[in-house]
């Protein structure tokens, strides 16, 4: 086959591996040898996820790391840009709701439930400050006692 010299432009397929690696061979900052600017951050939300961290106290975080770290960083400012950077190279995740038992997930046909089938453990954790359950979905009647987070592509 003869090459011409004309480039397709990449189709979205292949654009998503071109960000992701650029995202990957991006130095965190200049000399950096352990992180990669993907990396960094997949490791950042990874441990905001285990410790149970609130957005608010990802983001003051990296406001101390974007001081500490060299002029210049890749580090994103907050926690809605570094959602954006790992969503744009194509990994997201879904949050399920769980019984603190383990016996089912409340997803699919247990989506509605106020409380487990298996063992009738309530969905909600009871506010502490009224001493009333919360008995609806919604932030403000308080948060789901137990969640599994879904990485999806």
């Amino acid at each position: 086959m003869e090459d011409d010299g004309s480039f397709e432009q990449p189709n979205e397929d292949t654009s998503g591996i071109h960000k992701i690696a650029k995202d990957n061979s991006q130095e965190l900052y200049l000399g950096c040898q352990n992180y990669s600017k993907l990396r960094f951050l997949v490791c950042l939300l990874h441990i905001k996820l285990l410790g149970g961290w609130t957005d608010r106290s990802f983001d003051l975080l990296v406001d101390l790391l974007v001081d500490a770290l060299p002029k210049g960083s890749a580090l994103p400012r907050n926690f809605h840009e570094a959602k954006k950077v790992v969503k744009s190279v194509g990994v997201g995740y879904t949050t399920i709701h769980a019984c603190e038992n383990d016996c089912i997930l409340f997803w699919k046909e247990h989506e509605k439930y106020y409380s487990c089938s298996v063992c009738s453990v309530s969905r909600w954790k009871l506010e502490k400050k009224e001493s009333r359950w919360c008995w609806g979905p919604s932030a403000s009647e308080g948060p789901q006692k137990h969640d599994l987070t879904m990485f999806s592509k």
